[in-house]
């Protein structure tokens, strides 16, 4: 028996669970968090569950999810992870598989912190490149960029940008860029440095 996923159940349990995904992380493992050398060093943590919103063409509502972890460190200018992604044709009850595969972070691309800590969560935001291994429909390697936007809604904690995480594609015609739903479906968290 499958069970449908309330919206607002998650929304609502969401500001908790951004905290609670923080502490996680924070505990992780050297090998879960990427197997990084020397953490703790100064190193973050950082990992996402989310779903963005492309643009709907021709009665298609273009949507990815994105689930990974990775660690961080800006003053070296390091940044690793990956984890899997599935884009869909949003249309509840018959939402529908266009492409999936896994991805993996390439290359560091910018860090902005400065916005506020809360326990071992850190509201900032990470800019890597990375690649999509898509798998179906057909295997690609597509290079694209990704934007992690962490906030910390219930210490009132923010970046300025709608959190969770912008997909851009730049070979892609529309539907890229994927840009953050509000309100947001999903999580993201960035540690404190040497929490990880």
């Amino acid at each position: 028996m499958t069970k449908k996923l309330d919206r607002k159940q998650l929304i609502k349990g969401g500001a908790g669970g951004a905290l609670a995904l923080g502490v996680l992380g924070a505990g992780a493992s050297p090998a879960a968090a990427g197997g990084v050398p020397g953490m703790g060093d100064g190193h973050q943590f950082w990992a996402l569950v989310a779903f963005s919103k492309g643009d709907t063409i021709a009665d298609v509502d273009h949507r990815i999810g994105l689930n990974g972890c990775g660690t961080l460190k800006p003053s070296v200018g390091h940044a690793g992870g990956g984890g899997g992604f599935f884009h869909v044709d949003w249309q509840p009850p018959t939402t529908s598989v266009i492409a999936y595969g896994t991805w993996e972070v390439k290359r560091f691309l910018d860090y902005i912190d400065g916005f506020g800590d809360f326990a071992v969560v850190r509201a900032s935001i990470l800019e890597v490149a990375i690649e999509l291994n898509r798998q179906f429909p057909s295997p690609a390697k597509i290079p694209a960029t990704l934007r992690v936007i962490c906030n910390v809604g219930p210490a009132g904690i923010s970046t300025g940008e709608n959190e969770g995480f912008v997909l851009t594609i730049p070979s892609a015609t529309p539907p890229s860029p994927f840009v953050p739903l509000v309100p947001a479906l999903g999580l993201t968290v960035i540690s404190t440095p040497g929490s990880a």
